[in-house]
């Protein structure tokens, strides 16, 4: 991002544009969206009259200036309410969007609105989105009035192929129901970063065509098994968070070998290590298709 989009970045919401638009559309679609840090629309600046760096300034003014009376006006009994014309604007831009940065703060009255709408339709809010970045900042991210699980419910969709999860270094249990929120809604990822500890180890199995994987936290054999059962797995970039064996102990039947089919790049980085438990890694697993493995101290 330049100086000039930092200078002007809109509060609340960071716009990456590459395309043509007009302010109110933008701004309507600012105001359902308002937590999105980021929002990229493939398409070409064609039409508009004026430089994009004068289009984010005003838009910027308008949120400083008009945005809480605007938002009096469409709150109707409690619930969020665009007309018809302002939502078809909405959609027409929403279509275009690929990629996702967010925060899981949408509100109850956004989602709900949102969900009516495309009710009518049978249509995802941005039924073209292949990447989706979400912030998780555990039980923090939960606060009165706000609809994370809504949130992830109306950007996920079928297109959907990368999926990055950011946030503290350790988060709560709710990570994963988060996580299989989203596989149960776009089964055809195939890369997902999770930087946060989770407490409990996520069942990546759950994503089917998984074929990139990078995490952050301490991985024991249970885990290590967890990940090998990805059988389209090409590419695993683990960070740990703590030290420990990742496979010091035996498998229930006595096994220690795991089958990795496709596995072509293996790093692995933590704060100790030790000649010992690099042979355990390696010897401990069967990676026929291994090109790349790199160990960072």
């Amino acid at each position: 991002m330049t100086s000039a989009h930092r200078a002007l970045a809109v509060p609340g919401l960071l716009i990456s544009i590459f395309g043509s638009s007009t302010g109110r559309d933008l701004n309507n679609l600012a105001l359902v969206c308002s937590s999105w840090k980021e929002l990229a629309l493939d398409i070409k600046w064609r039409t508009s009259t004026v430089p994009l760096t004068v289009f984010l300034k005003r838009m910027a003014e308008f949120y400083r200036q008009e945005l809480n009376t605007f938002r009096r006006n469409i709150y109707k009994d409690g619930a969020l309410e665009l007309s018809d014309e302002d939502w078809s604007n909405i959609q027409r831009y929403a279509q275009k969007v690929t990629r996702i940065r967010v925060d899981l703060n949408l509100s109850l009255r956004s989602v709900a609105m949102i969900r009516r709408k495309t009710a009518t339709t049978n249509q995802k809010l941005c039924p073209n989105l292949i990447y989706l970045e979400y912030e998780d900042l555990g039980l923090d991210s939960v606060e009165e009035g706000w609809d994370v699980d809504g949130t992830l419910a109306i950007l996920a969709g079928p297109q959907l192929r990368i999926l990055s999860v950011t946030g503290n270094k350790h988060v709560d249990a709710d990570t994963i129901h988060r996580l299989e929120i989203v596989a149960g809604i776009s089964p055809h990822i195939t890369a997902i970063v999770v930087t946060p500890q989770v407490d409990d180890f996520p069942d990546y199995t759950i994503f089917k065509a998984l074929r990139q994987l990078r995490v952050t936290g301490a991985v024991w054999w249970r885990e290590w098994e967890v990940i090998s059962n990805c059988p389209l797995l090409e590419i695993l970039e683990i960070e740990y968070w703590r030290g420990g064996s990742m496979i010091s102990e035996q498998k229930e039947d006595g096994r220690t070998e795991f089958f990795f089919p496709k596995l072509e790049f293996l790093s692995v980085k933590r704060t100790r290590w030790n000649e010992t438990e690099a042979v355990q890694l390696i010897s401990g697993s069967s990676m026929p298709k291994l090109q790349s493995l790199k160990f960072t101290v």
